[in-house]
């Protein structure tokens, strides 16, 4: 399902309306892959470094995209990690904690070059339409 996403190498097609100016109040487009992890199953992990940093990540900066990737810790080598973290300009921990027996969905923004940055862990709730939001 992620290769759909990912394999399209053709100029993207121009953003629709409600995001031509992004988070950032820039043009640009934003895509969301939950697992890029998928991707490494068929392939080793230097060949999809060398892809991702050299052609992914060179695109999406011309192309004046956002992409927010996912990868599952654990399945990779930590060089592997190391890699993307430092090709990237930011990243943001995801992960599901148990207190009291209550499961609670937290997020922390990790790094983000050169800008300034909460790297406190902040609860979400994942309403039943899919969307996370923020608590307070």
């Amino acid at each position: 399902m992620l290769c759909v996403v990912l394999v399209v190498r053709a100029p993207p097609p121009p953003p629709p309306k409600e995001f031509e100016k992004n988070i950032f109040g820039k043009t640009g487009w934003l895509l969301i892959v939950d697992s890029s992890s998928v991707l490494l199953r068929f392939n080793e992990e230097r060949p999809f470094l060398e892809w991702f940093e050299t052609r992914e990540l060179r695109g999406m900066r011309i192309d004046k995209r956002i992409h927010l990737e996912g990868f599952v810790r654990g399945l990779h080598s930590e060089s592997f990690y190391k890699r993307i973290e430092a090709a990237c300009d930011g990243v943001v921990d995801v992960r599901v904690l148990e207190q009291d027996g209550v499961l609670k969905n937290v997020l922390r923004l990790r790094t983000l070059k050169g800008q300034p940055h909460d790297t406190r862990w902040h609860e979400i709730e994942i309403k039943p339409n899919g969307e996370a939001v923020l608590k307070a």
